[in-house]
């Protein structure tokens, strides 16, 4: 019997304004998820696997064991000394190229003297080995709301259109030397901590190696004017006290343009005494006015009176230069913005995007940090007004500068504390919108186009129209950061919960995969939180339905940029939406998708080996067949797999020719015996080609068909396989032309062994490649696996005179 669906109360949703409840976690453009342990001061990491479940075919699960990659970062060594004081992480975030991860670990108690840790791990030559980098410690009071590395990349992005046109938005943030990481910080006490690695990297030969810093810092103040300069800090962080209490910033973002952004928000707090004198948090309640219901609470009268959330998101505009000698930090506080609120109103999110392209109609000619600074403010709140359900609210500012910068002012911040110019900033409330039947759990900036990525949980979950197990309790939208409107380039996404859970869960923390696919979503549970993998909002697109033209878009932009970035979130995502009952329907959604990808690569349909980002679509063939559901697809995935083979084959006898501009090959003691076992290979698939064409004459095509016959019937394995022979016969002739070595004679012997007794005439087997490679071109442009009818006729060519190619013994 299903279980009657409960509404999402007040009590369910309190959890989103304790930080301590986020399990973060981070995703890297390698497909690594690092999540935070629940329970203890530990980041485990996994590989995401191209399938959600193993793949039903025998001989393609038997690898399945290899996946996921799973490991454990190595602690630092506070938390190794005293693990009990730590809680777990609640700051994660990865370095732009994925060469760093930093965490953040608040104390296991609040006030207590070891205060939070922060540490830096760098990864090594593998993806599963990192070693810790610098670490620092944070005072009780003083724990991380925000953070973000400097240096990102460009973002790529495809342009609307029936052609892909790849293009890049506007670089972000402060330029950084190569190499040289730098991220902020910015802290529950108002500080803004900027880590970053010197350049040179030049060591203090009077300190011992075990004292050396990976990161240099340079602290300021968030509510005055300040300015570091390294080597000349006088900069003290100071508390901002009131009477009897203190600020406390409880959330920040941080956004990144010509400049850089910060927006906090504070709350009002008692102060706590270590010594014998009375506080205000312990007369608090003496204080309480009482009325005649007596229905005041104590957290009523806080936000009535001096404690609690204040109405206010605080601005400050921060300058980073690290290119000069002496790298400087720079805050300049702006007007802040008044949030008229109510006693039951909690900011929940706040995010910075920038660059908002819909907002700014500047000449294309120029450039955009010429013209002008620009962010969106978003800001999320959640409302518990009384005999009606929890709802959300979303408001956005523009934040801008108001004239262009002057042609005389430098690029380099000012580093006089009070030569900031806060007049140049302003702001304009741009939208606001209400729900009313639901509430924002998790938000983060989707791109950098200034779209904003929202889950939004209904108060009254309803039943799946398409599963009846499940309850859609959400939905994953996309809206714009400026309208604050859904895209409707994007179709909503459900969010489900399964019927028989007793808890009841939401997610409040999220991330979009690499290359914007799928979306990883954690619970607030504390004890056990519950891990999602989600489809991202599908793409509204002409022809395909919106899922393939996802998929083919991630496909042919990854591709185009030519960034060898890891496509298991795009297989993933593509496996969800295929028929998994089906595989002629499987298969002929494959070709569409794939046939897309030509169209958007605006590619004829030929396989020029000569194409560079040719092998790039054989290898994302190659991951969708060997994470198929069906059986029928493993000798696709066999075909792939050898023609990836034999044209690294190909590339690796190119490059040993390339050695000596290519004259000749790289005949040295360790190189000649490279050569002969790129030979050995090429000569042993020669052998089984053959073989199958004799075995298969007169026989008709079928899914059982064997990889060798299909590449026979292809011209770019026809194309590889004819400059893989020519590359063995040039080799064999200049073979005569050695030295009379000893290391030589050995090898040339083996050659010479290794051709004879393969009893093939190999210049004649390389003119019947390239007939064959003729008639199959001839008869038109050939898809991916497709049968031209000439196959009959390529196989006669192959073996006409088997006593001259091939000894039949």
């Amino acid at each position: 019997m299903t279980q009657p669906v409960e509404d999402i109360a007040w009590e369910d949703l309190k959890l989103m304004l304790d930080e301590n409840s986020v399990r973060p976690f981070a995703w890297s453009s390698h497909n690594l998820l690092f999540l935070s342990d629940p329970l203890s001061p530990t980041i485990h990491a996994k590989h995401l696997p191209p399938a959600a479940e193993p793949s039903r075919a025998p001989d393609v699960a038997s690898q399945t064991h290899l996946y996921p990659l799973r490991f454990t970062l190595p602690p630092p060594t506070p938390i190794m000394e005293m693990a009990h004081a730590y809680g777990p992480a609640t700051t994660l975030s990865v370095s732009p190229q994925d060469k760093y991860l930093y965490a953040f670990f608040p104390p296991a108690q609040p006030n207590v003297s070891t205060g939070g840790l922060g540490c830096v791990w760098g990864v090594e030559e593998s993806l599963d080995t990192w070693i810790i980098k610098d670490f620092w410690h944070y005072p009780a009071e003083g724990g991380v709301v925000a953070m973000r590395w400097l240096g990102e990349e460009r973002e790529w992005h495809a342009q609307s259109g029936p052609v892909l046109r790849p293009s890049r938005y506007p670089p972000l943030g402060p330029k950084l030397h190569h190499n040289h990481p730098a991220l902020l910080v910015a802290t529950g006490d108002y500080n803004l901590h900027l880590y970053f690695k010197p350049y040179p990297s030049v060591l203090d030969s009077s300190q011992p190696t075990s004292l050396h810093r990976f990161f240099t810092t340079l602290s300021v103040s968030l509510l005055s004017p300040t300015a570091a300069i390294q080597g000349q800090q006088d900069h003290l962080p100071v508390y901002d006290t009131t009477l009897g209490g203190k600020r406390v910033c409880i959330k920040a973002g941080i956004g990144l343009d010509w400049s850089i952004l910060v927006a906090t928000r504070s709350s009002l707090i008692p102060s706590q005494h270590t010594d014998n004198s009375i506080s205000m948090a312990t007369v608090m309640n003496d204080l309480i006015p009482e009325d005649n219901a007596g229905e005041l609470t104590p957290m009523t009268w806080m936000r009535d009176g001096m404690w609690g959330e204040e109405d206010l998101i605080e601005l400050c505009e921060v300058e980073v230069d690290l290119l000069s000698d002496e790298p400087c930090l720079v805050t300049t506080p702006l007007r802040s913005i008044t949030t008229l609120k109510d006693n039951e109103s909690y900011l929940t999110h706040i995010l910075i995007t920038s660059h908002p392209l819909e907002s700014l109609h500047s000449p294309p000619a120029l450039d955009l940090s010429e013209i002008r600074c620009s962010f969106q403010v978003v800001a999320s709140f959640l409302n518990n007004a009384e005999y009606s359900q929890p709802s959300s609210k979303v408001m956005s500012w523009r934040i801008s500068k108001s004239s262009a910068m002057p042609e005389n002012q430098s690029s380099s911040p000012s580093r006089n504390k009070t030569g900031g110019q806060a007049s140049d900033w302003r702001c304009i409330q741009s939208a606001q919108i209400t729900y009313e039947s639901s509430v924002v759990s998790a938000a983060q900036v989707w791109d950098a186009a200034g779209h904003i990525l929202l889950c939004k949980i209904n108060s009254v979950p309803v039943p799946h129209e398409t599963s009846s197990n499940c309850v859609k309790i959400g939905e994953l939208v996309i809206i714009s950061s400026v309208s604050l409107e859904n895209n409707p380039s994007f179709e909503p996404e459900p969010v489900l919960r399964r019927q028989n859970k007793a808890n009841k869960e939401f997610p409040m923390f999220m991330a979009a995969s690499p290359h914007r696919t799928l979306i990883c979503t954690t619970s607030g549970t504390q004890r056990s939180p519950t891990v999602s993998i989600l489809t991202a909002p599908r793409w509204k697109g002409p022809g395909l339905p919106s899922a393939m033209r996802m998929i083919s878009s991630a496909v042919a932009l990854q591709i185009r940029q030519s960034s060898g970035s890891d496509l298991s979130d795009v297989i993933r995502a593509m496996w969800e939406f295929l028929p998994k009952m089906n595989a002629a329907e499987a298969s002929a959604a494959i070709q569409s998708i794939f046939n897309e990808v030509f169209t958007l690569l605006d590619s004829p349909l030929e396989f020029d080996v000569n194409q560079p980002w040719l092998m790039s679509l054989i290898g994302v063939l190659l991951m969708a067949y060997r994470w198929s559901p069906f059986k029928e697809m493993r000798s696709r995935w066999k075909t792939a797999s050898e023609i990836c083979q034999l044209y690294a084959t190909v590339r690796a006898l190119d490059d040993s020719r390339s050695v000596n501009e290519g004259i000749q090959y790289d005949f040295t003691p360790q190189g000649i015996w490279e050569l002969i076992q790129q030979v050995r290979w090429v000569i042993e698939r020669c052998e089984s080609l053959l073989r199958t064409l004799v075995e298969w004459e007169g026989r008709q095509f079928s899914e059982e068909t064997p990889s060798e016959l299909m590449m026979a019937v292809h011209p770019l394995p026809l194309e590889l396989f004819n400059r893989a022979v020519a590359h063995l016969n040039r080799l064999k002739a200049a073979t005569s032309n050695l030295k009379k070595t000893e290391n030589n004679q050995i090898a040339v012997f083996s050659l010479s062994t290794l051709v004879d007794e393969a009893g093939v005439d190999f210049t004649a087997f390389a003119t019947a490649l390239q007939t064959a490679k003729e008639l199959v071109r001839n008869p038109g442009k050939s898809r991916f696996f497709q049968y031209p009818r000439a196959t009959q006729l390529i196989a006669q060519q192959m073996y006409q005179t088997p006593k001259n190619i091939i000894d039949n013994r």
